[in-house]
């Protein structure tokens, strides 16, 4: 596997924040199984995920039959076209506690295949960085209650993008310091690489293939794409761990916060008073 050096470099971030990247904003292209080190520190891998051929085909194939919603607006004022799998934190002013998500319910297949592959890819993870991974692990044995835990991955859950010519950002809810792993399936398209510009770099992001680095610590977005047919699809699979899903109690007990919380808010209501008052 080829070895890269990078070094992070100042970009103008306010400048970039959640505009469209371009292939212009970087001057190398990883398009081969590749290691990324920073100062001798390990910083990405991108490759072919090995030995998984069937869990990845499940996991494409989950892809292309899991229903997807309209075009939304994301926290933070990202277009997307996206579903969520494993566990979902609370959100106050729309589902003020943590619950599995919607797609373990509704989609019970394709979110098995959604967890399948995050195994695999945290077998990877913790093959190429067993220190960070060990971290990472032990990060949610601190702070994540075992109800909230997906087994055998040190993610809290994932997203999948649909098309989304995502802009730059920051995954500002994930753990600080830790890796999340982005895996890419892609039909009669073209384009569309994972661009970092602190490091100078761009991923090809190849069908089927897996890039793992830290996304809360460095901006990235995903250059533009063509459809090259109609059937032409673009996904991409991110496994992550939200912090949010510190806060959450132990199932019975976060249900029973829940029903407290409502029920002050209607009271609130009926006496004209703040119905969404600080929850702890």
């Amino acid at each position: 596997m080829r070895k890269v050096e990078v070094t992070e470099r100042t970009v103008d971030i306010k400048r970039l924040m959640e505009t469209p990247p371009a292939e212009s904003d970087y001057d190398v292209l990883i398009d081969e199984p590749c290691m990324g080190y920073e100062n001798g520190k390990l910083v990405l891998v991108y490759l072919k995920p090995p030995d998984t051929t069937e869990t990845v085909a499940r996991c494409r194939d989950a892809c292309f039959h899991l229903p997807f919603p309209p075009k939304n607006w994301r926290t933070g004022g990202l277009q997307s076209c996206s579903r969520i799998f494993g566990f979902d934190p609370r959100k106050v002013t729309r589902k003020d506690y943590c619950s599995p998500t919607v797609m373990a319910r509704e989609s019970p297949k394709e979110h098995a295949a959604f967890l399948d592959m995050g195994k695999a890819v945290a077998r990877m993870y913790e093959e190429y960085n067993p220190e960070l991974y060990a971290q990472h692990c032990q990060i949610n044995e601190e702070n994540v209650h075992t109800d909230w835990r997906l087994p055998g991955l040190p993610f809290t859950g994932g997203i999948v993008n649909k098309n989304n010519p995502i802009r730059y950002h920051f995954d500002t809810a994930n753990y600080s310091d830790v890796w999340s792993c982005l895996l890419c399936f892609k039909q009669d398209m073209e384009g569309g690489y994972l661009a970092v510009p602190q490091y100078n770099i761009g991923v090809a992001l190849r069908d089927g293939w897996v890039c793992l680095f830290d996304n809360k610590k460095f901006l990235h977005g995903v250059t533009p794409f063509n459809q090259l047919t109609a059937a032409g699809r673009r996904f991409t699979v991110v496994f992550y761990s939200n912090r949010g899903m510190w806060k959450c109690l132990p199932f019975r007990e976060e249900i029973a916060r829940f029903k407290d919380t409502r029920t002050t808010r209607e009271d609130n209501r009926l006496k004209g008073v703040d119905p969404n008052p600080k929850t702890k």
